[in-house]
């Protein structure tokens, strides 16, 4: 009997969200809207969104009393963090 050795095919994106003045946001909603995937930023504004497929998607911020922004490009590799 041979033993299967399975890669991983998930990713990960994180990163922090900060306001114009560099100030963390928490409670900021991050998503990948094509994924229906995503995270709330913790006290200091970090937030990790796992088990993404590899890929390029684009990342969408949210937090009320701030414009809504959206991040084009951001990458998810096998074995390794994408920070947006």
């Amino acid at each position: 009997m041979l033993p299967l050795l399975y890669a991983g095919t998930d990713g990960t994106i994180r990163g922090q969200i900060k306001d114009i003045d560099g100030e963390p946001l928490p409670g900021a909603q991050v998503f990948i809207q094509e994924m229906s995937l995503g995270a709330v930023a913790d006290i200091n504004g970090n937030y990790l969104i796992l088990n993404i497929p590899v890929g390029t998607y684009d990342v969408t911020v949210m937090m009320m009393g701030y414009q809504k922004q959206t991040i084009q490009g951001c990458r998810s590799n096998n074995g390794s963090n994408s920070v947006a």
